[in-house]
């Protein structure tokens, strides 16, 4: 990780010390959790999907749901 982005994550160095699972592993557990009816509700999961290089046809982003005031 070059750059937790602290401030829009709340994610730090420190949070990351000792984790020891990869990208790759953690999309495979990801993906044993869908199937191909599993609908997934967030904000902004193309991002996570992205970083994780799944493809999932079902998202439901909320940002698209409700207005942001």
């Amino acid at each position: 990780v070059v750059d937790c982005r602290t401030a829009l994550t709340g994610i730090s160095a420190a949070d990351l010390e000792g984790v020891t699972l990869t990208r790759k592993a953690a999309a495979k557990r990801v993906a044993k959790l869908l199937s191909p009816t599993t609908v997934l509700v967030g904000h902004g999961l193309h991002h996570d999907l992205q970083a994780l290089k799944l493809d999932h046809p079902w998202v439901i982003d909320t940002s698209m749901i409700f207005e942001f005031k």
